[in-house]
């Protein structure tokens, strides 16, 4: 099993499908273009301490919009996305993902929506 150095997101996967990372495997990080997801269930599975995860955490790249939205979640938007795709994480993966973006990123926060 080649762990951690997958370096290739596949270009398309099903809208609503679910991506399960395994983040105890990774050997590095795992860069991923956000415009590449739309609507996926997405999980995280770790049973290290955040501490042993630094260098193995996800990069949501080309992100241009977070929206904290009400029930803990986090929403991802991609600046070539369009409004009807995104990525929605629960909040507590939040930990395990560092964002980039290009030019300009917004942060939002729905009405009822709690950040942890």
């Amino acid at each position: 099993m080649n762990t951690g150095a997958y370096t290739q997101f596949p270009e398309t996967l099903e809208e609503k499908s679910l991506v399960v990372f395994y983040i105890d495997t990774f050997t590095s990080g795992l860069s991923i273009d956000i415009s590449k997801l739309n609507k996926q269930d997405i999980k995280i599975i770790s049973t290290s301490s955040i501490k042993t995860l630094e260098a193995k955490k996800l990069t949501f790249s080309k992100t241009s919009i977070i929206t904290a939205k009400a029930g803990s979640k986090t929403q991802f938007q991609g600046a070539d996305s369009g409004e009807n795709k995104y990525v929605e994480l629960k909040q507590e993966y939040n930990k395990y993902l560092i964002v980039s973006f290009d030019d300009v990123l917004t942060i939002k926060q729905e009405e009822g929506a709690e950040i942890t």
